[in-house]
Parts: C-alpha cells; structure tokens; sequence
C-alpha cells in the first residue's frame, strides 16, 4: 500500500464511525493508519480508546480471531498495531 491509500482507507474508516462510534475494532484499524502514516500522536489516541474498552487487549490473543488466509496480510496488519502502540 501507499501513502496515498492509508489516506484513502482513513477517510472511508472515518465514515464507519459515523456509523457506530463505539466499535473497537474501528479503532483498532484507525490505530494501524495512523500509525503506517507515521502519525503516532493520532494513533496513540486511538490505541487508549481501544484499551478503555478493551484494557487486557493484546495483538497476539487478538490475531488468533482474524481470518486471515495470507499471512503476509496479517503480519502487515501486526506490525502497523505494534508500530501504533498495542501490546504484542
């Protein structure tokens, strides 16, 4: 992905808030933007509302969920939350 992208992905996620606000794993997600746009103040922001919610969160019990047939896809995705802040 580029930069161009993750912009593009954070304007459509931003939407999704307009549809429920209170989704953690849209925060998860806008965490990961935030942070692959080098833009950590905005991801740490995000990293603290998923933790209000989920305090014990972590990546590697959270991954364990995600259905993710590629596992480059899913590292990608591991990497961006711990870039963002998330407990491994």
């Amino acid at each position: 992905m580029h930069k161009g992208q993750y912009e593009e992905a954070l304007s459509e996620l931003k939407k999704a808030f307009h549809v429920n606000q209170d989704s953690t794993y849209n925060y998860m997600i806008l965490a990961a933007i935030y942070a692959l746009l080098d833009q950590q103040e905005e991801a740490s922001a995000a990293v603290k509302q998923v933790l209000e919610t989920e305090p014990n969160f972590s990546v590697k019990n959270k991954m364990k969920s995600w259905p993710y047939k590629n596992q480059a896809d899913l590292n990608f995705l591991i990497d961006a939350l711990l870039k963002a802040g998330f407990a491994e």
